[in-house]
C-alpha cells in the first residue's frame, strides 16, 4: 500500500513539475513578447559542443546552461519510479517528450528547436536515472535521498569537467 501511495505522490509531483516546466519553456522569460514570425522558424540541428563549462564568472548564460541540465534530472528519477521501466524505455519516453517540446517551440515561434538542448536535457535525465538507481541502494528513505542528491552533485561536477575536456576536441 505504501509503495502505491508513493507512486501517486510521485505522479502528482511529476504532473505539477511538468506543467511548471512547460510554462517556463513556452511563456516565461518574455517569450510571448519576443515572438518574431517574420524571421521564420529558428532551429539548430548541429551539435557543436556539450553546452557545459567551468565558468570564469557566473553569468546568466552559464546558469541557463546548467538549468538545461538540472531541470531534467527529475524525469530520470520519477519516470522509472512511477512506471517501473528500465533505462532504454525511460530514454525513449523522455526523447518523445523532449522532441515534442522542441518541435512545439519551433512551430509556435516560442523558442527554437536546438539539438544541443536535446543533448543536455537528455544528459540531465540520464543523470537523474543513474542517481535514482544508486539512491535505491540505501536502506532508509533518508539514506536513499542523500545517496541520490550526492550522486547528482558528483555527476554534475564530473559532467562539467568532461565537457571541458571534450569541447576543445569537437
Amino acid at each position: 500500500m505504501e509503495n502505491s501511495k508513493n507512486k501517486k505522490y510521485a505522479f502528482v509531483f511529476l504532473t505539477i513539475y511538468t506543467a511548471v516546466l512547460l510554462y517556463m519553456l513556452f511563456f516565461a522569460f518574455g517569450r510571448i513578447g519576443n515572438r518574431n514570425i517574420e524571421n521564420g522558424y529558428k532551429y539548430s540541428l548541429v551539435i557543436n559542443r556539450i553546452p557545459l563549462w567551468i565558468p570564469s564568472e557566473f553569468s546568466r548564460r552559464w546558469l541557463f546552461s546548467l538549468g538545461n541540465l538540472l531541470l531534467f534530472v527529475p524525469y530520470g528519477i520519477l519516470l522509472p519510479m512511477i512506471f517501473k521501466i528500465n533505462y532504454v524505455k525511460t530514454l525513449l519516453l523522455f526523447l518523445c517528450f523532449i522532441f515534442a517540446v522542441e518541435t512545439t517551440q519551433l512551430v509556435t515561434y516560442l523558442g527554437y528547436f536546438d539539438a544541443e538542448d536535446i543533448l543536455i536535457n537528455t544528459i540531465g535525465m540520464t543523470q537523474g536515472y543513474i542517481s535514482y538507481r544508486i539512491g535505491m541502494k540505501g536502506k532508509t528513505a533518508l539514506s536513499k535521498t542523500l545517496l541520490s542528491i550526492t550522486t547528482i552533485l558528483v555527476l554534475t561536477f564530473l559532467l562539467i569537467g568532461l565537457a571541458e575536456i571534450i569541447n576543445p576536441l569537437i
